[in-house]
């Protein structure tokens, strides 16, 4: 951005300088946001990013440059609001590119939980001796061992999968689904969750919602945040470390520079 040399030109620069870094760390959470557009997904992302850097460089040039007080007022507003949106958003930006996989596992898990779905919350059936209840144990033991919690979570609850996800979950599993023929005369119809080549079952695994992607990786982030776990968060702490400080400069600067330089 370029502006006149004066007693708001640090400003400007620190201003400039954290909506360029901001620009980087929250492009992912804007990339979810406009996930369901398809082939038009970067370009949006990348328009709507580059306006949100515009919206705020300009609204820090303008505050300093108009004369009307109340027009300066009201973009200083703005101004604190979007700084304030992008710091809280850095880091969860980071935490959605570093750690896609990480969430996706650790959501199924929570699926998991929720629906007493580890070997840990089972009882045995009604009509089930201990033998058949031990070996049942020890079957779903052995798939959590092999599995991700994505994998588990695609063979135990396939409807909640494909609510949360899309992709094959087993594609680097060492198992493979296959349907059963049964016998026809018992009136069982065994029908694929996915038609031939259906896109929704194949490739990697993904979310089929980028908001519950960004809800997911919000929650993750502030938990760990507020129990000081910073070095889980990794590089996404120090994303948001550095929009902070970066932020926090810019806002001293427009309020302490202008007063020495009288």
């Amino acid at each position: 951005m370029k502006y006149k040399k004066g007693k708001f030109s640090r400003p400007l620069f620190f201003l400039d300088l954290s909506s360029r870094w901001d620009f980087i760390c929250s492009f992912p959470v804007v990339f979810y946001i406009c996930k369901g557009l398809g082939v038009f997904t970067i370009p949006a992302a990348l328009l709507v990013s580059l306006l949100i850097l515009i919206t705020a460089n300009y609204a820090g040039l303008y505050t300093v440059q108009k004369s009307n007080k109340y027009f300066r007022i009201f973009l200083s507003f703005i101004l604190l609001i979007l700084m304030f949106v992008r710091i809280s958003f850095s880091g969860i930006g980071i935490q959605l590119a570093t750690q896609s996989d990480y969430l996706k596992n650790n959501k199924a898990q929570e699926i998991l939980l929720q629906k007493n779905l580890n070997y840990q919350e089972l009882t045995p059936y009604s009509n089930e001796d201990e033998n058949s209840f031990n070996e049942r144990i020890s079957n779903i033991r052995s798939l959590e061992e092999r599995l991700s919690p994505l994998g588990l979570l695609y063979i135990r609850a396939r409807g909640s999968y494909y609510a949360y996800f899309n992709g094959d979950a087993l594609a680097e599993s060492p198992y493979e689904m296959s349907w059963l023929t049964p016998d026809p005369s018992l009136g069982i119809q065994v029908i694929s969750d996915c038609a031939d080549q259906d896109e929704k079952c194949l490739g990697p695994v993904r979310w089929v919602s980028g908001n519950e992607a960004i809800k997911a990786a919000t929650i993750n982030f502030y938990e760990k945040y507020s129990r000081r776990d910073f070095n889980s968060l990794g590089f996404s702490f120090l994303g948001f470390f550095i929009s902070l400080v970066l932020n926090l400069i810019t806002l001293i600067s427009f309020i302490i520079l202008p007063k020495k330089s009288k």
